[in-house]
């Protein structure tokens, strides 16, 4: 069969013809396995039919990459959630002492540790419970975290990727990161397929 081009210079046109879930799927994680940024999740529905398949080639893609690490789990609803971290960007942001005084007012254990923070985020999420602290997992700066959850203090600015509130300065850096990461990414999946990227790590090396 013939394969013809669209002649477009589009984000999704690859090197190769390797599956496009898994192209769309890893280009979505450039700021994780860069480092930039904490956490990315992803949500499969109950009514997908390839659900199964997903999961498996997910399996098959990450179970060998060093960068980053995954949880797979089933909410109550039904869904399917995969969250991907980077341990090292994820304890980073967690260790700040500001975000766990507000996550452990908010029922976070006392004593921290990555995993114990990371669990008990899960748990809510397994349960459908409401975890809108889930943004400073995602590496949102903590004031907007607390304006979304309704600081009266902290009046809402501008759409940034994420509701900004009050001085949006730290957040457009934040956001322009994020940006520049996936970019980034995106420029190495043009020149390698996602299993070279994802196992043969040493190309995976960002510089901001």
């Amino acid at each position: 069969m013939e394969t013809k081009s669209c002649g477009l210079n589009c984000s999704t046109c690859f090197k190769s013809s390797e599956d496009f879930f898994v192209r769309a799927f890893v280009s979505n994680l450039g700021p994780v396995i860069a480092g930039v940024k904490p956490i990315h999740l992803f949500s499969i529905s109950p009514s997908d039919k390839l659900k199964d398949e997903k999961i498996e080639k997910i399996h098959h893609y990450f179970s060998r990459c060093s960068k980053i690490s995954y949880d797979i789990f089933e909410c109550s609803d039904k869904s399917t959630k995969i969250l991907f971290y980077n341990e090292n960007t994820l304890d980073y942001v967690l260790s700040d002492q500001k975000n766990q005084r507000f996550l452990k007012s908010h029922g976070y254990p006392l004593n921290y540790t990555m995993d114990a923070y990371l669990g008990h985020l899960i748990e809510k999420m397994r349960e459908c419970i409401d975890a809108h602290e889930m943004g400073i997992f995602f590496g949102y700066p903590l004031k907007d975290v607390m304006g979304f959850m309704g600081n009266p203090k902290l009046k809402f600015t501008k759409m940034a990727g994420w509701r900004v509130y009050g001085d949006p300065k730290k957040s457009d850096e934040v956001f322009a990161n994020f940006n520049s990461a996936k970019l980034w990414f995106m420029k190495m999946l043009e020149q390698n397929s996602p299993r070279e990227l994802l196992v043969q790590n040493s190309k995976l090396v960002y510089n901001s």
